[in-house]
């Protein structure tokens, strides 16, 4: 089992106003982003992971994770499209080939603890969609 997490980061938060895209903003000094990839990468089926990042903010997103132990992981972060759909999309496309299964994920949902995608990664092992 080969898993790629998809992290969906690029949404501008305009809902939430400030003007900082949702990903981006802080909970406990760090960027929800970097969360969410640190939680994610406590399980050890995570092979690699890709981030969707708001237009114009890739280098703001690269920078939130420089920091963090990818521990053998692959880490990329792309440019997201108009939609969360386009986002994940092209987070897919730049999946490595050996992906056997991917675990879609939101930036915003940062505080999902790893047991919980463990389950998730889990059940896939035993043959659920």
């Amino acid at each position: 089992m080969y898993c790629t997490g998809l992290i969906a980061a690029a949404g501008m938060g305009v809902r939430l106003g400030g003007g900082t895209p949702k990903g981006l903003r802080e909970l406990a000094g760090r960027a929800l982003v970097a969360h969410a990839v640190e939680r994610m990468l406590q399980v050890a089926a995570v092979r690699a992971l890709v981030v969707a990042a708001p237009p114009d903010h890739e280098a703001d997103v690269r920078h939130a994770l420089a920091d963090i132990d990818t521990g053998g992981a692959s880490l990329d972060v792309i440019v997201g499209g108009a939609e969360r759909a386009d986002s994940v999309k092209l987070m897919m496309a730049a999946a490595p080939p050996q992906t056997t299964h991917v675990l879609i994920h939101d930036a915003a949902r940062c505080c999902t603890p790893p047991s919980q995608i463990m389950r998730v990664v889990e059940a896939l092992a035993a043959g659920h969609e």
